[in-house]
């Protein structure tokens, strides 16, 4: 086994898209992390694997390990949804995964000291935890592959009794004609102990093909009877030869959902241009418009073209990790095979197909 640096999967397709929004966003309150992570010792105090925890409404779980065989259609808007939410999920569980791996080792890394990480005496990595400026309410991981650096993540907040974070990650990546930058900022359960907010910003671009899209991603996810979870998405550009705009704004008290989705583009000559709204219940099956009261025009559930997001502009590029040249201090060898290792890592799944017998449209 190798330790995994974080890297996104990249689609056959692309099949939804996201955007920058203002849903669950609150008034900053009076920032106190400052203490709390001036006193952090080790990598394993802070307990961002388990902290960094995005917790996915049943309706729009897409992933086939996940999905129960029930009577009744799935909402195809809200699978739709659901893949890209769990794109970024999974980014974040990547992320979640390397953070377990440096509190095994937590003993050896420590902070303010930059690593070259080996595994049988071969290098796969670098990383440096930076907490000098702790004091101001900020911890920095940076990590750094074949001399390049990869990605940075920020801890701006935490709050160990509740298991708690905030901060940032900034990505960026290549493999074969493909590439990627990406950031993402988080507070999961510290602003509001009931409040999971991802927002997420992406550029993606093949070389090969002359393609590029970019997309933004937000998630306000409430625990379950505590709030109205808000989920927003819009992507557009060229991918595989298909041009493609794609928008999605979505409600969900728990028991009921509401999601409008649209999408317009063309595809081998073949010009399309629809939007759907879909009215689910607490699985993700498609139920009456009339199911729910929330529903009604005015009602909590109620969503119309204007929640719908922009699309990000087309100058757009996200911020890209620096800080570290990737000079190391010393070297360490790890053992990815031990019981502590293995440990963190994460059974990864296919997707389902949300245009499957399965899944039903909305309504026009």
């Amino acid at each position: 086994m190798k330790i995994r640096f974080s890297q996104p999967k990249f689609l056959v397709f692309v099949a939804a898209a996201s955007v920058g929004f203002a849903c669950g966003k609150k008034d900053e309150d009076e920032d106190t992390s400052s203490n709390a992570l001036a006193a952090v010792e080790s990598l394993d105090q802070l307990n961002v694997s388990g902290a960094l925890n995005i917790e996915m409404p049943d309706a729009y779980a897409t992933k086939t390990a996940s999905l129960r065989l029930i009577a009744g259609k799935r909402s195809h808007e809200a699978c739709r949804m659901g893949q890209t939410m769990e794109e970024v999920k999974d980014r974040i569980d990547t992320v979640r995964n390397f953070f377990c791996h440096l509190e095994v080792e937590a003993a050896k890394i420590k902070f303010g000291t930059r690593y070259k990480i080996t595994q049988n005496g071969e290098e796969f990595g670098r990383v440096w935890a930076d907490n000098s400026k702790a004091a101001d309410g900020r911890i920095a991981l940076y990590m750094c592959e074949n001399g390049a650096l990869k990605e940075k993540i920020e801890v701006t907040g935490f709050d160990e009794a509740r298991e708690a974070v905030k901060g940032s990650i900034q990505q960026k990546g290549s493999e074969d004609t493909q590439s990627w930058a990406s950031s993402v900022v988080f507070d999961i359960l510290f602003s509001d102990e009931n409040l999971r907010v991802v927002d997420a910003q992406d550029l993606y671009e093949d070389s090969a093909t002359s393609g590029s899209f970019a997309r933004h991603v937000n998630m306000s996810i409430y625990t379950e009877g505590a709030g109205v979870s808000e989920m927003a998405l819009a992507s557009q550009g060229t991918w595989n030869g298909s041009d493609f705009q794609d928008r999605g704004f979505g409600r969900h008290d728990g028991d009921y959902g509401h999601a409008k989705f649209a999408s317009q583009g063309s595809n081998n000559g073949n010009v399309y241009d629809w939007s759907h709204d879909s009215f689910f219940d607490a699985e993700g099956l498609v139920v009456s418009s009339s199911a729910s009261a929330a529903f009604t025009s005015g009602g909590t559930l109620d969503v119309t073209a204007d929640d719908m997001p922009d699309f990000l502009a087309d100058s757009f590029s996200p911020t890209e990790p620096e800080g570290w040249d990737c000079d190391v201090d010393e070297t360490i060898e790890l053992d990815p095979e031990s019981a502590g290792h293995q440990a963190c890592e994460t059974e990864w799944t296919e997707p389902a197909d949300c245009w499957g017998a399965d899944f039903e449209q909305g309504e026009e």
